[in-house]
């Protein structure tokens, strides 16, 4: 079976398709193809592999037509790890990657559970590292806190395997931001790289789909995930009431009230928090998308380049974060579980009755005088006159006319009974 179809099986069901690029001489990512699941393979078979260019295709599939960012992302089919070994010359680069290759084998893949974890389909070895392929049973892109926790969880496992040869963790680093951007590009399999002017090898390993709850089932059996919720747990547990009153500043209105509330909390947790090193993606994405609903975008970087220096262990680059202009509406319970708060002892919000209810009375009062619009116009008033005794707006009122069942006006010699032509003779007659 060709690794295409492991990775993206043919599925004419829904419009979505992976996407093809090639870097330019000017460091920039330009898409040269789309094709859905149905036509993968030809399209494959069309691009001319060049040896003085990087091909790259996404992991993921793309919404038909759309452009290529988070928010067009329509399904998961792949979770991939990105490996870097930089600061290594070629020949030394081969024996770290052969030993790599050997202890992950030897530690990981060909034990007994709970230390082993599930192998890859595929491993890419780009020429400057290698990436690891995960090929997954198709999943839609809403359970995408599910794809997010699978990643962290394999990260986890990698880097606390690393940590345990000084020789592999000295040379090899995984690409936390390459790796946990869903709808990113990876190197296409059976190019070249051109900083390397070597050719990408391609180790498959097996062709076996995964479920991605049965990842995530598999991954907190190992012990590095098991006491990394149970860190979680006590820090969750350990964690003091926080101050309700901690707001930066007077917020315009209550929507702005609630999200500097939550930035409050996100940079109270950053500074109190030791140990967040895999908290600190979902905290910046949580004050980000906060940040920008009640504040000029700039002012909304700045928040969150502040939250980030905070960390004892700042990330390098939260760029990435920027690029979605997209805003989400998160529930209060949500927002505690992703920082792994107790909702009952945070109180980040409560009801207003007393505004609630205005708004209900001023609902009500409005439907009224629409309805009493509606008879005026039956009536035969005009739109002016209808608008200055209900006290709405012109246009409200040309609206609701305009939904009204249009009347066939009568003509002269409709009234009388008689046809046209004899009116009209009639009429001559009489102005003679």
């Amino acid at each position: 079976m060709n690794i295409y179809e492991v990775l993206f099986p043919p599925n004419s069901e829904f419009p979505e398709t992976v996407h093809f690029a090639v870097m330019t001489k000017d460091k920039k990512l330009k898409t040269i193809a789309y094709a859905d699941l149905e036509h993968l393979q030809e399209q494959v078979k069309k691009i001319k592999i060049r040896k003085s260019l990087d091909y790259y295709l996404t992991c993921n599939t793309i919404k038909k037509y759309q452009k290529r960012n988070a928010d067009n992302v329509l399904g998961f089919h792949s979770l991939v790890l990105d490996f870097d070994i930089h600061n290594a010359e070629a020949t030394e680069r081969e024996q770290i990657i052969s030993s790599l290759l050997w202890r992950l084998k030897r530690d990981l893949y060909d034990i007994k559970p709970p230390f082993q974890i599930p192998k890859p389909v595929v491993l890419n070895l780009t020429g400057r590292g290698l990436q690891m392929w995960y090929a997954l049973e198709p999943t839609s892109a809403r359970l995408e806190f599910l794809y997010r926790k699978a990643k962290e969880y394999l990260i986890l496992i990698y880097e606390a395997f690393l940590s345990e040869y000084p020789e592999l963790e000295a040379n090899i680093t995984i690409d936390r931001v390459a790796s946990g951007n869903m709808c990113g590009l990876y190197r296409m399999f059976s190019t070249y790289n051109t900083k390397t002017g070597t050719r990408t090898k391609m180790i498959r390993l097996h062709d076996k789909r995964i479920d991605l709850n049965t990842l995530i089932e598999e991954l907190s059996e190992n012990e590095v995930i098991q006491e990394h919720l149970q860190q979680k747990e006590e820090r969750k547990q350990n964690t003091p009431k926080l101050n309700n009153d901690y707001i930066l500043t007077e917020p315009k209105n209550n929507g702005a009230a609630l999200h500097l509330k939550r930035l409050g909390i996100i940079r109270q947790l950053a500074i109190e928090r030791e140990d967040n090193i895999g908290e600190r993606d979902i905290m910046l994405f949580l004050a980000y998308n906060s940040a920008k609903q009640c504040m000029p975008i700039e002012e909304a970087k700045k928040i969150c380049r502040e939250i980030n220096n905070t960390f004892s262990e700042p990330l390098k680059d939260i760029e990435y974060l920027f690029r979605n202009s997209k805003t989400y509406k998160i529930k209060t319970e949500t927002f505690c579980e992703w920082l792994n708060l107790d909702v009952n002892t945070v109180k980040i919000s409560t009801p207003n009755l007393t505004r609630d209810i205005q708004r209900k009375i001023n609902k009500e009062e409005r439907e009224q005088k629409k309805t009493e619009a509606v008879k005026m116009l039956k009536e035969g008033q005009t739109i002016k006159e209808v608008a200055e005794k209900t006290e709405l707006s012109f246009s409200t009122v040309s609206r609701l006319s305009g939904l009204l069942p249009k009347v066939k006006k009568q003509k002269e010699w409709e009234k009388l009974g008689i046809s046209k032509a004899t009116y009209y003779r009639q009429k001559k007659k009489l102005n003679n």
